[in-house]
C-alpha cells in the first residue's frame, strides 16, 4: 500500500525522509489481534512509502527547487521514491478554493518533464467548505468537519482541467 508521509508543519524534510526510510524496513510489534487477543504482526517493510510536502510555517514548497531537494536526498539514501504534492494546508492562507491554482501549477511541472513528482493531493468532499463539529448541533451531510474543502462538482472541473494540462 502506497503510504504518503509529509513533512513537518516547520516544513522541515528531515522526519518526512527518515520516516520513508524506516518504513522500507521490516517492523515486527506487539499488538491485538482482530479478535482482541494479543499477537505479534511483522511486516516486510513498505517500498511504496513516499514524501507528501505540504509545505510549512518557513514558507511553501509547492514548487519545482523543493521537489528536486527531496529527489537529491532521497537520492542521498538510495530512495528513489516519487513525490506527491499536497496542494491544500500550508498553502491556502486559510482559503480552501486556492487548491485549484495549486493543483494547476503542480500539473504544469509534471507536463514539463518532473517526473519526481507522482501526483497530487487535494482537500475534497461532496459539499464545499468546512463545518464545525458541536455537540447537539446537526451536521451538513457530505461536508468536512475539519478542513476546508472543495465540493463534488468544482472536483470533476479540476480533474478535467489537470486531464488537459497533462495532454
Amino acid at each position: 500500500m502506497a503510504v504518503g508521509i509529509k513533512n513537518s508543519t516547520d516544513g522541515s524534510l528531515e522526519n518526512a525522509i527518515n520516516a520513508v526510510k524506516a518504513a522500507r524496513q521490516p517492523h515486527s510489534t506487539f499488538t491485538c489481534d482482530g479478535q482482541g487477543n494479543p499477537a505479534i504482526v511483522e511486516t516486510l517493510g513498505n517500498p511504496f512509502a513516499h514524501v507528501c510536502l505540504r509545505g510549512g510555517r518557513s514558507g511553501s514548497n509547492l514548487n519545482l527547487a523543493a521537489a528536486r531537494k527531496v529527489e537529491e536526498r532521497l537520492a542521498e539514501g538510495l530512495l528513489k521514491r516519487p513525490i506527491v504534492m499536497d496542494c491544500s494546508h500550508a498553502y491556502l492562507q486559510k482559503d480552501y478554493r486556492r487548491q485549484k491554482g495549486n493543483a494547476l501549477d503542480v500539473a504544469q511541472m509534471f507536463a514539463e518533464g518532473t517526473r519526481s513528482i507522482a501526483g497530487l493531493m487535494i482537500d475534497s468532499h461532496l459539499k464545499e467548505k468546512s463545518q464545525p463539529f458541536e455537540t447537539g448541533r446537526s451536521l451538513v451531510y457530505g461536508q468536512s468537519i475539519t478542513d476546508g474543502c472543495i465540493g463534488r462538482e468544482e472536483t470533476e472541473r479540476l480533474a478535467g482541467l489537470i486531464a488537459d494540462r497533462l495532454k
